[in-house]
Protein backbone atom coordinates (compact mmCIF):
# COMPACT_ATOMS: atom_id res chain seq x y z
CA UNK A 1 0.00 0.00 0.00
CA UNK A 2 1.00 3.45 -1.09
CA UNK A 3 2.52 5.45 1.63
CA UNK A 4 1.58 9.68 2.06
CA UNK A 5 4.86 11.74 3.48
CA UNK A 6 2.53 15.06 3.36
CA UNK A 7 -0.75 15.83 3.01
CA UNK A 8 -2.32 18.97 1.43
CA UNK A 9 -6.22 19.88 2.69
CA UNK A 10 -8.08 22.44 0.62
CA UNK A 11 -10.26 24.04 2.56
CA UNK A 12 -13.33 25.69 0.16
CA UNK A 13 -16.14 25.28 2.11
CA UNK A 14 -17.97 22.79 -0.28
CA UNK A 15 -20.61 20.74 1.44
CA UNK A 16 -17.86 17.56 1.83
CA UNK A 17 -15.67 20.14 2.80
CA UNK A 18 -15.40 18.67 6.38
CA UNK A 19 -15.79 15.01 5.86
CA UNK A 20 -12.51 15.48 3.26
CA UNK A 21 -10.56 17.30 6.17
CA UNK A 22 -11.71 14.10 8.43
CA UNK A 23 -10.22 12.10 5.80
CA UNK A 24 -7.04 14.04 5.31
CA UNK A 25 -6.43 14.05 9.13
CA UNK A 26 -7.15 10.44 9.40
CA UNK A 27 -4.75 9.42 6.65
CA UNK A 28 -1.99 11.99 7.98
CA UNK A 29 -2.29 9.67 11.36
CA UNK A 30 -2.31 6.57 9.73
CA UNK A 31 0.45 7.86 7.28
CA UNK A 32 2.28 9.53 10.08
CA UNK A 33 2.26 12.19 7.28
CA UNK A 34 2.69 15.96 7.92
CA UNK A 35 -0.68 17.69 7.39
CA UNK A 36 -0.99 21.08 5.83
CA UNK A 37 -4.07 22.78 4.84
CA UNK A 38 -4.84 25.66 2.11
CA UNK A 39 -7.43 28.03 1.73
CA UNK A 40 -7.51 30.32 -1.49
CA UNK A 41 -10.06 33.25 -1.73
CA UNK A 42 -10.25 35.21 -5.12
CA UNK A 43 -10.33 39.24 -4.82
CA UNK A 44 -13.64 39.12 -6.78
CA UNK A 45 -15.15 36.97 -4.34
CA UNK A 46 -17.88 38.81 -2.61
CA UNK A 47 -17.70 37.74 1.50
CA UNK A 48 -21.18 38.39 3.03
CA UNK A 49 -22.47 42.24 3.64
CA UNK A 50 -20.65 43.65 0.37
CA UNK A 51 -23.68 43.96 -1.55
CA UNK A 52 -25.27 45.90 0.69
CA UNK A 53 -22.05 48.32 1.45
CA UNK A 54 -21.05 48.65 -1.95
CA UNK A 55 -24.69 48.38 -4.29
CA UNK A 56 -23.26 45.75 -6.00
CA UNK A 57 -23.27 41.86 -6.08
CA UNK A 58 -19.73 41.84 -7.21
CA UNK A 59 -20.33 37.86 -8.06
CA UNK A 60 -23.14 38.23 -10.21
CA UNK A 61 -21.09 41.13 -12.41
CA UNK A 62 -18.78 39.08 -12.78
CA UNK A 63 -20.15 35.89 -13.98
CA UNK A 64 -22.66 38.52 -16.19
CA UNK A 65 -19.45 39.73 -17.58
CA UNK A 66 -20.53 43.50 -16.67
CA UNK A 67 -16.68 44.76 -15.68
CA UNK A 68 -18.07 48.17 -16.84
CA UNK A 69 -20.39 48.15 -13.69
CA UNK A 70 -17.68 47.12 -11.31
CA UNK A 71 -15.52 50.24 -12.47
CA UNK A 72 -17.74 52.37 -10.05
CA UNK A 73 -15.76 50.99 -7.33
CA UNK A 74 -12.70 53.15 -6.53
CA UNK A 75 -9.04 51.26 -5.69
CA UNK A 76 -9.84 52.30 -1.96
CA UNK A 77 -13.07 50.29 -2.29
CA UNK A 78 -11.18 47.41 -4.45
CA UNK A 79 -8.75 47.54 -1.71
CA UNK A 80 -11.65 47.24 1.04
CA UNK A 81 -13.23 44.28 -0.95
CA UNK A 82 -9.65 42.07 -0.90
CA UNK A 83 -9.31 42.90 3.01
CA UNK A 84 -12.75 42.12 4.35
CA UNK A 85 -12.73 38.96 1.80
CA UNK A 86 -9.70 37.73 3.31
CA UNK A 87 -11.23 38.65 6.47
CA UNK A 88 -14.21 36.54 5.89
CA UNK A 89 -11.92 33.59 5.23
CA UNK A 90 -9.70 34.14 8.01
CA UNK A 91 -12.77 33.32 10.03
CA UNK A 92 -13.48 30.38 8.77
CA UNK A 93 -10.63 29.19 8.73
CA UNK A 94 -9.67 29.73 12.74
CA UNK A 95 -13.37 27.75 13.44
CA UNK A 96 -12.14 25.15 10.84
CA UNK A 97 -8.12 25.11 12.84
CA UNK A 98 -9.85 25.25 16.42
CA UNK A 99 -11.18 22.20 15.79
CA UNK A 100 -7.50 20.42 15.39
CA UNK A 101 -5.80 22.63 17.79
CA UNK A 102 -4.28 24.72 14.66
CA UNK A 103 -4.12 28.54 14.21
CA UNK A 104 -3.81 30.31 10.89
CA UNK A 105 0.00 31.01 12.05
CA UNK A 106 0.48 27.26 12.21
CA UNK A 107 3.59 25.78 10.07
CA UNK A 108 1.42 24.34 6.76
CA UNK A 109 -1.53 26.38 7.20
CA UNK A 110 -1.40 28.37 3.77
CA UNK A 111 -4.24 31.28 3.41
CA UNK A 112 -3.87 32.12 -0.38
CA UNK A 113 -4.93 35.20 -2.50
CA UNK A 114 -5.62 33.84 -6.48
CA UNK A 115 -7.02 31.35 -8.26
CA UNK A 116 -8.06 28.08 -6.71
CA UNK A 117 -6.73 25.23 -8.93
CA UNK A 118 -3.20 26.99 -9.56
CA UNK A 119 -3.19 28.44 -5.66
CA UNK A 120 -3.35 24.73 -4.81
CA UNK A 121 -1.44 23.11 -7.56
CA UNK A 122 1.86 25.27 -6.95
CA UNK A 123 1.42 25.15 -2.70
CA UNK A 124 1.38 21.06 -3.46
CA UNK A 125 4.38 21.78 -5.53
CA UNK A 126 6.74 24.05 -2.86
CA UNK A 127 5.67 21.91 -0.17
CA UNK A 128 6.09 18.67 -1.99
CA UNK A 129 2.40 17.01 -0.72
CA UNK A 130 1.67 13.87 -2.71
CA UNK A 131 -1.66 13.66 -1.92
CA UNK A 132 -3.85 16.96 -2.01
CA UNK A 133 -7.89 15.72 -0.40
CA UNK A 134 -10.67 17.71 -1.40
CA UNK A 135 -14.40 17.97 -1.31
CA UNK A 136 -16.31 18.12 -4.30
CA UNK A 137 -19.82 19.79 -4.89
CA UNK A 138 -21.33 16.48 -5.57
CA UNK A 139 -23.18 17.68 -9.38
CA UNK A 140 -25.55 15.30 -10.66
CA UNK A 141 -26.54 15.05 -14.68
CA UNK A 142 -25.40 17.13 -16.97
CA UNK A 143 -22.83 19.09 -14.39
CA UNK A 144 -22.27 16.02 -12.89
CA UNK A 145 -19.65 15.27 -15.94
CA UNK A 146 -17.58 17.53 -14.03
CA UNK A 147 -16.46 16.87 -10.22
CA UNK A 148 -16.41 20.94 -9.75
CA UNK A 149 -14.11 23.57 -11.61
CA UNK A 150 -11.67 23.43 -8.79
CA UNK A 151 -11.21 19.58 -8.28
CA UNK A 152 -11.30 19.41 -11.76
CA UNK A 153 -8.73 21.46 -12.75
CA UNK A 154 -6.32 20.32 -10.22
CA UNK A 155 -7.27 16.56 -11.30
CA UNK A 156 -5.47 17.58 -14.63
CA UNK A 157 -2.80 19.58 -13.90
CA UNK A 158 -1.26 18.46 -9.98
CA UNK A 159 1.36 16.03 -10.00
CA UNK A 160 0.09 14.84 -6.98
CA UNK A 161 -2.39 12.36 -6.38
CA UNK A 162 -5.33 13.58 -5.51
CA UNK A 163 -8.51 12.29 -3.71
CA UNK A 164 -12.05 14.01 -3.83
CA UNK A 165 -14.94 13.27 -1.47
CA UNK A 166 -18.12 13.49 -2.52
CA UNK A 167 -20.82 15.14 -0.11
CA UNK A 168 -22.70 12.86 2.29
CA UNK A 169 -25.66 11.30 0.51
CA UNK A 170 -24.40 11.85 -2.80
CA UNK A 171 -26.15 9.40 -5.24
CA UNK A 172 -24.92 9.09 -8.89
CA UNK A 173 -26.80 9.38 -12.03
CA UNK A 174 -24.06 7.58 -13.84
CA UNK A 175 -24.44 4.29 -15.08
CA UNK A 176 -21.90 1.53 -15.43
CA UNK A 177 -21.86 -0.16 -19.36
Amino acid sequence: MRRFKYILYFADGVPASDAALECAAGLARRNQARLALIDVFEAQESPPGITQQFGLDVNGLLQERRHDDLERLTQPDLEQLVDQTRFHHEESLDLLLRAYDMHRESPGVHLTKGEPAPSICAVAERTDADLIVMGTVGRTGIPGFFIGNAAEEVLQTAVASILAVKPEGFVSTATAD
